[in-house]
This record gives C-alpha cells, sequence and structure tokens, in this order.
C-alpha cells in the first residue's frame, strides 16, 4: 500500500507553520490504484479459471507469484524472468518484476521493467499509477507528472489517474507553476461521480492554496453534505475563514470538530493555533 501526505497539511500552512506540521504527520492518504502482490494473485486466479496454465509464461508467472507469497523472493524473481524471456510481452511479469526490484533498492531496473509494461499494456492505470509514486518517491517530480498525464490522455475518464495527479501538483515543488492548474480539470471530473468525501479536500486545498476561499468554501460544503462528521472536512471549512480574518466563525467550526473527537491532537492543534493567530490579529488591528 502507498501513502502520500495529504494535501490538509498543505493547506494548514496558510495559517500556522506549527498546525502543518503536526496535520501532516496525522493526516495522510494512499495513492490510487497501485500494484501490489495481490494484482498478481488475482491475475493468477484468472490464468487458473481460464485454464490457461499450459502457456510456459504463464505457468513461470503463477509459481513466481507464489514463490512471492511463501517469501523465497529470489525464486519468485527467477520464474518472472522466465516468463519474460518465454514471451517478452507478458507485460504482468514486469509488473511484478519491477515490484521486487524496486523493493530490493534497484530502482532504475525496477522503473525499466514497468516501463516496459506501460509499452505493453498502454491501457492499464495501475501501471501508470505504480510508476508514477516511484518517480514521486524517488523526488522526480516532472517525470511522475508526466507519467500520469500521459495515462490520462489515454485513459481520460480513470479517477484514480486524476486523483493522484492532483495530488503530486500539490506537492510544494509545483508550487506556483500552471501545471496546478490541472488539478481543477482532473478534480472537478471526478467530483462529477464521486460519493468519497475525502476527494473534495484535494479541490478545498488547492483552492485555498491560490486564495479562492470562495471557491474552496463550496467545494468543502459539498464535501460536508457527503459526510457532514468529517473533521478533516470541518477543519478545512474553518481555514477558509481565517483566510478572510473572520475568526470568530473560524473557532465555532473547528469547536465542531472538536465535538465529534475530543482527543483528536490534530483537532486541539487547530483551536490552540486559531485563537494563537486570532490574539496577533487583535494587537495588529487595535485603534485601526
Amino acid at each position: 500500500m502507498y501513502r502520500i501526505l495529504l494535501t490538509i497539511g498543505i493547506l494548514f500552512t496558510l495559517h500556522s507553520q506549527a498546525w502543518a506540521a503536526e496535520a501532516e504527520f496525522n493526516i495522510e492518504r494512499n495513492f490510487e490504484n497501485t500494484y501490489n502482490y495481490y494484482y498478481s494473485l488475482n491475475e493468477t486466479i484468472r490464468i487458473i479459471e481460464k485454464e490457461d496454465i499450459s502457456k510456459p509464461e504463464n505457468r513461470d508467472f503463477v509459481l513466481g507469484t507464489m514463490y512471492g507469497f511463501a517469501l523465497d523472493i529470489d525464486k519468485s524473481k527467477q520464474l518472472y524472468k522466465e516468463a519474460i524471456k518465454n514471451n517478452e510481452s507478458h507485460y504482468f511479469s514486469h509488473l511484478a518484476l519491477g515490484y521486487i526490484y524496486y523493493a530490493e533498492g534497484q530502482k532504475e531496473k525496477a522503473i525499466e521493467h514497468f516501463e516496459k509494461a506501460i509499452k505493453i499494456a498502454p491501457d492499464k492505470a495501475v501501471i501508470y499509477n505504480t510508476l508514477g509514486y516511484f518517480y514521486l518517491a524517488e523526488e522526480r517530480y516532472d517525470e511522475a507528472n508526466d507519467i500520469l498525464e500521459k495515462g490520462i490522455s489515454i485513459l481520460d475518464d480513470d479517477e484514480s489517474l486524476l486523483i493522484n495527479q492532483s495530488m503530486i501538483l500539490l506537492q510544494p515543488y509545483f508550487e506556483g507553476q500552471r501545471e496546478q492548474e490541472k488539478i481543477v480539470r482532473d478534480m472537478t471530473r471526478v467530483l462529477e461521480t464521486s460519493k468519497n468525501a475525502d476527494d473534495y479536500l484535494i479541490l478545498g486545498a488547492y483552492y485555498l492554496k491560490i486564495e479562492n476561499t470562495e471557491e474552496a468554501r463550496d467545494v468543502l460544503e459539498r464535501g460536508l453534505e457527503l459526510e457532514p462528521e468529517n473533521v478533516l472536512l470541518i477543519l478545512a471549512y474553518g481555514a477558509t475563514y481565517t483566510k478572510d480574518d473572520d475568526y470568530e466563525k473560524a473557532l465555532e467550526i473547528a469547536h465542531k470538530a472538536s465535538d465529534l473527537e475530543p482527543e483528536n491532537k490534530t483537532v486541539l492543534k487547530a483551536i490552540e493555533d486559531i485563537r494563537e493567530e486570532y490574539k496577533e490579529w487583535k494587537e495588529e488591528n487595535e485603534g485601526k
């Protein structure tokens, strides 16, 4: 399971560095639809059900997967290599072998196999997502964005690609770049059908980053309609009011999150920071 810091930390950076650090520590989100060994297991089941085990590449792939689950990684790797030797176009073996290489720290070899898998099977979103995540982990941000953009150009209705690209573009590396405008394109399409309230957090964070509190508030309200007790959405909604210097309203909203999760450290820290910022704001504006 691959995880990435969710946008809420970036969102709160607008108001308090301390709050942002606390939020980023506590709030993570899965990178959508990435490869793991269970993908190979599902493919193994498909091969067996279709009685397609007689093909040498399929036999080696199935055995490689079984050895992988038995934690005999060397044997698993050897069998995936045999599968590719028997059929260079066996994209699932490239995918599985790349996964092993990355786990072993052989990152360039891993990327090489994922790139081969994409050439063989350009219609599989899981390959773009996994390679995008690996590029991101290596801080190769432009390549991570580019590979997901390539996937979107081929599979333009795949939500996982749109969500993952948005999370990549919200990383500080892209701050101030026009590339971030793709977040609106991607997430607007996702939200047309999404029933996941956390998806609204991504677009809301983007609007707060560009200081468009009206749009941020509208998006976050829509998320809260789906999940009224989502404390992250509640805090993000409150953050739109601190941006407008309406600290009383921000505190009122943050306390709603506290009522739901009174021991949540991120919520408590948020309230503390709003109070501190409110105090500083009043001192700066006294007598004006």
